[in-house]
């Protein structure tokens, strides 16, 4: 087996190990706020010690998943490198030669830059992103088990007066909601800029002035012109 078909092998292994990983996340993420959303309706009119031992319960399952959510997540995104590699060494067409020399279904994937509500009230608006929607996900998870605990201890304890058991039953959720949130989009690591691979293949993919001087010309002829990205304008005729 020679050099170039070694390197497709890896590649096949390596997208198959890249969709199954991502198959587990998609799962989880149907799973985890159903199974607390049906908790919270069906332990409504529960003895409160049940709901108690049930919460804790899914909160330390809930946890436990976000913990294997986050190792699937360092595996995800190193197979996501190495597919990046591989296409380069492979010397696929990139969609865009003025912006690279190497393409392929990794490597051409573009980086963070959809935002919702921009321009809303001046506001630069949300970045969106995959982790910061597992983030969300799993912090609203977390928070309505610790609401349905929080919930169940101030009943159990008899607990008295409105601004008490509010204090108990929506701030406590929300605190944990929002250090989950924010905890865990700070974990994540940005993989899609060029600069997360290793310098020789940096190297490789950098489109070299030729090519982007021939796109440029390319996209002239056909009556438009690549915008900054690299990408054809075209023009109204």
């Amino acid at each position: 087996m020679d050099r170039d078909e070694r390197l497709k092998l890896s590649y096949e292994e390596t997208t198959k190990y890249f969709h199954a990983l991502a198959d587990a996340r998609f799962k989880l993420l149907a799973l985890v706020p159903i199974a607390t959303g049906t908790a919270i309706g069906l332990l409504r009119d529960t003895p409160p010690d049940c709901v108690i031992a049930v919460s804790l319960l899914g909160l330390i399952v809930t946890v436990g998943l976000v913990c294997y959510d986050q190792r699937n997540t360092q595996i995800y995104d190193a197979m996501m490198i190495r597919a990046k590699v591989l296409e380069a060494l492979l010397g696929f067409d990139p969609v865009h030669p003025a912006q690279k020399n190497r393409g392929g279904a990794f490597l051409d994937r573009p980086e963070r830059s959809r935002r919702l509500f921009e321009g809303v009230f001046g506001w630069r608006g949300l970045l969106l992103w995959h982790d910061r929607g597992l983030a969300l996900i799993y912090g609203a998870a977390l928070g309505g088990w610790t609401y349905l605990l929080a919930n169940s201890v101030s009943t159990l304890l008899e607990v008295e007066g409105l601004p008490q058991r509010l204090a108990i039953n929506l701030l406590l959720p929300v605190i944990v909601t929002t250090m989950f949130v924010l905890g865990l989009q700070e974990l994540d690591e940005e993989t899609d800029p060029l600069d997360q691979l290793p310098p020789h293949i940096r190297e490789l993919t950098k489109a070299s002035e030729e090519s982007a001087a021939g796109w440029v010309r390319i996209m002239h002829e056909r009556g438009g012109q690549p915008d900054e990205s690299g990408q054809k304008t075209s023009v109204v005729r």
